[in-house]
């Protein structure tokens, strides 16, 4: 997932750095995560729009690793998994 982040959006950060002409040697590194965050967001906003087409680009070990499964989401069941914890 990370990898598939990087090359979609992580590299137009690091693009637009360059093209605003960057001094700080940190600031690559700033703007490739920038766009790994943005494009980590957009999966997570689109989860119910992808299931619709059949697609999930959620990792499958993750899901299975908090008790998700793909065929739930796909299914759009809202399962017990899927509940945040009430925190006080």
């Amino acid at each position: 997932l990370e990898l598939y982040c990087h090359r979609v959006a992580g590299v137009v950060g690091m693009l637009a750095a360059r093209i605003f002409g960057y001094t700080e040697p940190a600031t690559e590194r700033y703007a490739r995560d920038l766009g790994i965050a943005f494009q980590l967001t957009n999966i997570i906003r689109d989860v119910g729009e992808d299931a619709r087409r059949g697609r999930i680009y959620l990792p499958q070990d993750e899901l299975a690793r908090h008790g998700v499964t793909a065929a739930s989401i796909l299914k759009h069941e809202m399962t017990p998994a899927m509940i945040p914890p009430i925190t006080a």
